[in-house]
């Protein structure tokens, strides 16, 4: 039996990864501390966010030092998995640090892995060290263990304060940047629909001063506060995640220059329609399907594209995009993995 080393202590996917790697007959250990103890040995130490590894913060020399010589430590007797989800950090995109830190990780990799074919291009490109390494693109996941027993969107659109007219707009995660915040409030302010109305299950927070928080903070809240929009602030627990997802008429992604966004798999998860950006890898995610697509940060585009959403038949294209997620399994992901390393 092989052993897996998953060193993050994220609480979204990660189960379902390890419960894929238990499937395929590998004993499995979480947790970020693990990295640095190198109390054991492991066959594979698969890697998700370096950034992880320096607390989501900058690494001071120090800090980058430790990260180093545990990782070469683990690169000497374990292969090393890198699965791809940014080009940078999100709030620190072309800091050279990080830059630094990604290019440390790729160069010690045995194999790096995507969730899309654009995602490996711009890695390559950015990152030229990972064209000399082994790649693969696997496709998407999907989120089936946040999936309830039974469907009642009537009964979640109730208990949010949404009636069966008004087309809901969700809004699922963190908002990262001000462009964000800004192309979404533009996009919904210029938006002719009637009786839309925005779900924002998701804070916004970006790096910067903390003056510049509050300030921009409170003008979000108002502004959301005179859309009559349903805020949800606090953490989402998974057992929750379904009632938002069933209330909602469509999944907005308002990123604007993100390589990826986990939101794509959840809302086909939940058989919805999601309006996406062009660009990344939402355009492999989506091709072929007839889910909208918008200019990246032009308000006017995600306007028109919520209007295209609107008049839509999105029971079909949330139909289509099941059939999509039923495809999207870890066990595939895992069994791309072994069967590359």
């Amino acid at each position: 039996m092989g052993r897996v080393l998953i060193p993050t202590n994220d609480r979204g996917f990660v189960s379902d990864l390890a419960d894929a790697y238990l499937r395929a007959g590998y004993e499995v250990t979480v947790g970020l501390d693990n990295f640095f103890l190198h109390a054991t040995s492991f066959n594979l130490i698969h890697i998700q966010w370096p950034e992880e590894f320096s607390d989501w913060k900058i690494p001071d020399s120090r800090n980058f030092e430790r990260i180093e010589i545990s990782l070469k430590r683990w690169a000497q007797k374990s292969k090393i998995l890198i699965s791809v989800h940014n080009l940078y950090p999100h709030g620190y995109e072309k800091n050279h640090i990080f830059y630094d830190l990604y290019d440390c990780f790729y160069r010690n990799a045995s194999l790096i892995s995507y969730f899309s074919e654009s995602a490996k291009i711009l890695v390559n490109r950015e990152y030229p060290e990972t064209i000399n390494k082994p790649n693969i693109v696997h496709g998407l996941f999907n989120y089936d263990r946040l999936l309830p027993h039974s469907v009642d969107a009537r009964k979640a659109r109730l208990s949010l304060g949404f009636d069966k007219s008004e087309f809901v707009v969700l809004v699922f995660g963190r908002l990262r940047s001000w462009h964000e915040v800004s192309l979404l409030r533009k996009a919904f302010s210029l938006c002719p629909i009637r009786k839309k109305r925005l779900l924002m299950a998701g804070r916004y927070f970006e790096v910067g001063p903390l003056w510049r928080q509050r300030v921009r903070r409170f003008r979000w809240i108002t502004w959301l506060k005179t859309y009559r929009a349903v805020i949800i602030n606090d953490y989402v627990p998974d057992d929750e995640v379904h009632r938002y997802l069933e209330a909602c008429d469509v999944v907005v992604i308002p990123r604007i220059d993100d390589l990826s966004s986990g939101i794509v798999p959840l809302a086909m998860t939940f058989s919805k329609t999601v309006v996406a950006p062009r660009h990344g890898a939402f355009v492999d995610y989506l091709a072929g399907t007839n889910n909208p697509l918008y200019k990246s940060g032009n308000p006017d585009s995600l306007s028109s594209a919520l209007v295209k959403a609107w008049d839509a038949d999105r029971d079909t294209i949330g139909r289509d995009n099941r059939k999509i997620a039923d495809q999207c399994t870890w066990d595939n992901i895992v069994n791309s993995i072994l069967l590359a390393g």
